[in-house]
């Protein structure tokens, strides 16, 4: 059979705006997905901008809460908003922002269909801003409330080692609890209050054991008590125990509760039965005699006698003015300082002096004592090319020694100069005080 020509156009024509039209169907439902519709704003609790120019500068965020995922959008200055989801049940929720904060939001539960337009409108209400601020706990998100609604008390923040006590309106006196079943109207910040957890806190008792041995310190939780340490120890003294204040007046009792970081003080009572003295020994000149470290009330052991060229030794004395004798059978109860006494020897025999030059140039005028009819004889320790000994200035010998015999008692000056070899010349004196 044959078609006619025009009707075999007309049909072409026809298929070709059916494949047209299927194809258009096909590209706005892009498959298996939902296409969702959704105007801001509706009837005249509708919460939006009256002037074009504010609703244009407004951000939305666009949220779809299902039972499988979340899908968050975002759209600017406009009253409506299309995207594609999965179909199924939704709660949507809208944001409107101006630059200022939250402007407005909506919610509405809707089930989407595939293949479709979805057509939602979401009635936009006034909305408010819940900041709270934890004061140094762990963070707390913001919430936006739409207007009349409550906010909703969120999970209790934490802090180290403190108590959270609840929200409040104020953030320095903490007067005014905030109730979560009051109202939302305005935006608003809460703050939180923390009380110190006492239970965990813990002090520092420090000792000071005032010259004593170390004591170390002890960490204790709050309201327990110090554990009694063992008695430092002190030379000559005895512990007499731990106290409060520095004066030591106020005794520490180690059953108290401790609540604080605090210091006790060691009490020390002298031991006299271990404590010592030092007897020291003055020989004026004579040979050294060595101190002595006695207990309390012990005795002093009394020296061998010391010597000195041309003097005889008339024992040890109390004073340096040497009228009162010591005597050895007495109990030292301090430190004291014993003086010799020394008188001239009365007889003829010859005092020896021996001069060592580095030692008598560092002298400074030492004096020699003999008596009326007695020699002093001076001998150069050390060896040298020339000797010049002087009397008074008058040059009396050149030899390694000197005999000096005083024609009367009075005070004389005796010199000596050396010289090595090389011509370097050494010299000292010293006078001789005879009687």
């Amino acid at each position: 059979m044959t078609l006619n020509k025009n009707l075999s156009i007309k049909i072409s024509v026809l298929l070709m705006f059916i494949l047209l039209g299927l194809s258009g169907c096909f590209s706005q439902w892009q498959g298996d997905l939902a296409k969702i519709v959704i105007f801001f704003g509706s009837g005249r609790a509708a919460y939006a901008p009256e002037d074009t120019a504010t609703h244009q500068k407004l951000d939305h965020e666009i949220t779809l809460i299902g039972k499988t995922e979340t899908l968050n959008f975002k759209s600017k200055g406009t009253k409506t908003f299309e995207e594609y989801a999965a179909p199924g049940e939704y709660t949507i929720w809208v944001y409107s922002y101006l630059e200022s904060g939250i402007y407005a939001a909506g919610t509405i539960d809707a089930n989407l269909l595939a293949g479709q337009d979805n057509i939602i409108t979401v009635s936009m209400r006034e909305a408010f801003l819940v900041k709270f601020d934890s004061k140094g706990g762990s963070e707390v998100p913001d919430q936006i409330i739409i207007t009349g609604n409550n906010a909703v008390k969120p999970s209790d923040p934490k802090y180290g080692d403190y108590s959270f006590e609840g929200w409040y309106k104020d953030e320095s006196e903490w007067k005014e609890l905030y109730d979560f079943n009051e109202p939302v109207t305005e935006n608003i910040t809460l703050y939180a209050k923390w009380i110190e957890n006492i239970e965990q806190q813990t002090h520092l008792v420090s000792f000071n054991s005032n010259g004593g041995s170390n004591v170390d310190a002890q960490t204790v939780n709050h309201e327990s008590h110090a554990v009694e340490p063992s008695a430092p120890t002190k030379t000559g003294y005895q512990f007499d125990g731990w106290y409060k204040d520095i004066d030591l007046t106020v005794p520490y009792g180690f059953n108290e509760p401790v609540t604080e970081n605090i210091t006790l003080y060691a009490k020390w009572v002298e031991n006299i039965e271990q404590q010592t003295h030092t007897v020291s020994f003055n020989s004026d000149n004579g040979s050294v005699v060595a101190d002595q470290t006695v207990l309390h009330n012990d005795k002093a052991v009394e020296p061998d006698a010391p010597t000195k060229s041309g003097y005889q030794f008339e024992g040890w004395y109390v004073d340096s003015g040497l009228t009162d004798l010591y005597n050895f059978d007495t109990s030292v109860t301090k430190d004291i300082t014993l003086y010799a006494k020394w008188s001239l020897n009365d007889d003829n025999s010859v005092i020896e002096i021996i001069i060592n030059m580095d030692e008598w140039e560092l002298l400074e005028d030492p004096v020699l004592m003999m008596a009326v009819g007695g020699k002093m004889n001076f001998t150069i320790k050390e060896t040298y090319a020339a000797y010049q000994w002087y009397m008074e200035g008058s040059l009396v010998g050149n030899a390694s020694s000197y005999t000096f015999e005083p024609p009367s008692a009075g005070i004389y000056e005796i010199a000596v100069i050396v010289e090595n070899s090389t011509g370097q010349r050494r010299s000292g004196s010293c006078q001789v005080i005879v009687r």
